[in-house]
């Protein structure tokens, strides 16, 4: 029981961690279907552009929003996760054996691993609120 208590934190911070992503990556990528769905009626009609001026801004405002959306930058906390799962996986490599030595090197790995993975979302998702420009 004292087991399950204690993985309690880790428990609600990878809900959490996947919530947040899950709830990233759908809101970019149901804005990139929309502009990829206004792109193509424009494609058919260019003259929308004139008529409706608002077009224009709304694709130019659209990476201030992105900005002001996520105020997490996963980008910036996948290699900082990374860095520090490295530091763990030396530190075990320089104090030797032991509990703490593998609890150093599992720790480093894991949190490589979450912070690689976590790094590569953030680059997904800086590559579909990027802007477009007509």
């Amino acid at each position: 029981m004292r087991d399950i208590l204690m993985s309690l934190p880790l428990l609600f911070v990878v809900v959490t961690s996947f919530y947040l992503a899950l709830r990233a990556i759908g809101r970019v990528w149901i804005n990139y279907r929309v502009r990829l769905a206004l792109l193509e009626r424009l494609e058919n009609s260019p003259e929308l552009i004139e008529e409706v001026p608002q077009i224009r801004e709304l694709f130019e405002d659209e990476n201030k929003e992105i900005t002001e959306r996520y105020p997490i930058d996963f980008v910036f906390t996948g290699v900082f996760l990374v860095v520090l799962g490295l530091i763990c996986v030396i530190f075990d490599f320089l104090l030797g054996t032991g509990q703490v030595a593998a609890g150093a090197y599992w720790g480093g790995v894991i949190c490589s691993g979450l912070g690689f993975i976590i790094t590569l979302l953030g680059l997904f998702l800086r590559f579909l609120s990027t802007p477009v420009n007509i």
